[in-house]
C-alpha cells in the first residue's frame, strides 16, 4: 500500500493520472446516492 499513489484528497492531487478517473467515479457515487431514500 506505500508504494501506490492514489490521489484520495483530490485537491492535493491534480497532477495524479487516477485523478480524473476517480472524481468521475466520486461524481456518479454521489448523484447515486442523492436519488436514494434516507433511512433512519
Amino acid at each position: 500500500m506505500t508504494q501506490l499513489n492514489l490521489p484520495l484528497n483530490l485537491d492535493q492531487n491534480r497532477h495524479n493520472a487516477f485523478h480524473t478517473q476517480l472524481a468521475a467515479l466520486r461524481a456518479e457515487v454521489r448523484q447515486r446516492a442523492r436519488g436514494l431514500p434516507i433511512t433512519r
